[in-house]
This record gives structure tokens, C-alpha cells and sequence, in this order.
């Protein structure tokens, strides 16, 4: 799923009234939602609280849709219109979906950014994110990332752009980072060099602290100057020789674009 992954695993719990164990140990209960009986069409009819509420003025959603006939009845003669309405509502609203089986992920999002005109296109780094999810391994692009930022906000690195992080990772592997070989990298070996490129952005960022005395990242004159002295600090964990160092203007020229393409 390219987006919407959140929303459609929260109406699928509030519509069975289950709870979600979140990965950060919080709980949510999707079952104490209710729908306000007594509130005008202007008004909000799905609801949390039922403070100030009088009993049978609200019901509970999953009872709306599953608690049958004996259930619904028993509330005041005066609600029954609005208990039937809301149910054939639910029940009868259609959702569209597009599927698409066994296309390249740069096909499959081509085909959401048609379609999804009223909406926001994918960035790269969503389409990423969501390519490169995986439960099992606890892998969420987005949540490593913010690690990697709050690490780096430590050296006032923090305006690393997820650019950067994306290009360094198709440059280990492919030795190429344009956005479409970017879109080609499969989820197991991008998970597998995250922790590599990582750890090259966090050699390059000591780097220029220390041997340059860049302080902030805001004096980088692009953000991707990072990208070629990861990738160099990937193939080489320690600082560069004597005869390294002359080098490193030719490096901050190399073909890698201040641009994602």
C-alpha cells in the first residue's frame, strides 16, 4: 500500500472495535467510539466522550453495525430513523481501490500519481518508505530516520535531508543514485545497507567538525556534499591519509548533483 497505509488500519479498527498495540508500547482502543444520536447534521456525530451525554442518546459504533435488531430497538422509538440511516450508511458506502499485481514500484506509483489529482503526489522518500517497510524486522523508513536526526542533532547536523540519506544508500549499492535506480532498490538489500550508510554519515559529519570545523550543517554549501564523503567513509572508516587529503577537492566535484534528480 503507497499511502493511506495509517488511515485505512485505523478504519478498519474503529469499523471491528479493536485495539492496537502501537510499536512504542501504547495501546489504542478503537472500540469507544460512538455515534452521537441527539447532534444536529451540523454537528459532530462521531464521538469519544460521553460526558454531559444522556443515556440513550449515543450508541456505540460496533453496536450500530453488529448488535442486530433486539440491540437497535431498544433505544427510544425516536432514534430508530437515525439508527437505520447511519448503519446503511456505513454499510453501503463504497470505497475505491485501484490493485495493481506484480508491477516495479516506479510503475505502481506512476499509476497513484495519475490518479491521485486531488491529493499530494508521493515524495521519493514516501514512496520509500513505504516500499521499505517491513514488520517483522521492526524496519519504518521514516522512524529510522528520525533516529538518524536526532543523532546528528547532537553535532547540529540536523538538516540532513532525506535526499541525502536515499542517495547514499543507491550509491553503495549501485554506484549510481538517480531517483530511478533510487526506486529500483529492493527492500531486503536497502535494509541491509541502512546501517552502513548511516554509519558513513555519521564518520562524514565528524569529519567536518573536526578536520573542516563546519559546526552546523547550515554551512554545508549543499546537503549532498555529504553523500560522496559518506560513500568515501563507507569504503574507508578512518580519516583520510596524507595523501588522501588532497584529493578531497576532486571528491566535492564528483558527479554527484547538489540536485535529486
Amino acid at each position: 500500500m503507497l499511502d493511506g497505509q495509517q488511515r485505512i488500519t485505523s478504519l478498519f479498527a474503529t469499523l471491528k472495535g479493536l485495539k492496537l498495540q502501537r510499536a512504542s508500547g501504547n495501546e489504542d482502543d478503537f472500540s469507544d467510539i460512538y455515534v452521537d444520536l441527539q447532534a444536529k447534521p451540523d454537528e459532530q456525530i462521531v464521538i469519544t466522550d460521553l460526558t454531559d451525554k444522556s443515556e440513550g442518546a449515543c450508541i456505540r459504533l460496533t453496536d450500530l453495525l453488529y448488535g442486530g435488531l433486539e440491540k437497535l430497538t431498544a433505544y427510544p422509538r425516536d432514534h430508530h430513523q437515525k439508527l437505520d440511516e447511519y448503519k446503511q450508511r456505513i454499510q453501503s458506502y463504497d470505497f475505491s481501490i485501484i490493485e495493481v499485481r506484480d508491477v516495479p514500484i516506479d510503475v505502481a506509483t506512476e499509476i497513484f500519481t495519475r490518479i491521485n489529482v486531488g491529493g499530494v503526489p508521493l515524495s521519493l522518500f514516501e514512496i520509500m518508505v513505504a516500499k521499505t517497510y517491513d514488520d517483522k524486522l521492526g524496519f519504518e523508513l521514516a522512524d529510522k530516520f528520525d533516529e538518524l536526526i536526532a543523532t546528528l542533532a547532537l553535532r547540529d547536523f540536523e538538516t540532513v535531508s532525506h535526499a541525502t540519506i536515499l542517495q547514499l544508500i543507491a550509491l553503495i549499492l549501485k554506484k549510481d543514485c538517480k531517483k530511478q535506480t533510487i526506486l529500483k532498490l529492493t527492500k531486503p538489500e536497502f535494509i541491509e545497507t541502512w546501517p552502513k550508510a548511516v554509519d558513513g554519515i555519521e564518520r562524514a559529519v565528524e569529519y567536518f567538525a573536526n578536520a573542516y570545523r563546519i559546526p552546523v550543517s547550515e554551512l554545508l554549501p549543499y546537503n549532498t556534499l555529504l553523500v560522496p564523503f559518506g560513500y568515501y567513509f563507507h569504503k574507508h572508516p578512518d580519516k583520510p591519509d596524507a595523501i588522501q587529503k588532497p584529493l578531497k577537492s576532486l571528491t566535492q566535484k564528483s558527479a554527484v548533483s547538489p540536485r535529486m534528480a
